[in-house]
C-alpha cells in the first residue's frame, strides 16, 4: 500500500457495518423497497375497490 494514498475501505464509503457484505445488504434494501411497494400498490387497489379512495 502507498503511503501517499490511503486505503479506503468500500464497506465504510457505502456504510456497511464492519464484516457486512456490501452488494447483499443492498440488494436486501432493494428487495424490502419491493416488497413494500408491492403491498402498497396492493393496499391502495383494495381500498379502490372499497370506494375509500
Amino acid at each position: 500500500m502507498d503511503a501517499a494514498k490511503p486505503h479506503v475501505d468500500t464497506r465504510t464509503a457505502i456504510g456497511a457495518g464492519e464484516g457486512g457484505e456490501p452488494l447483499v445488504e443492498l440488494r436486501r434494501l432493494r428487495a424490502a423497497r419491493a416488497e413494500l411497494a408491492r403491498a402498497e400498490a396492493e393496499n391502495v387497489r383494495r381500498a379502490r375497490a372499497q370506494g375509500l379512495s
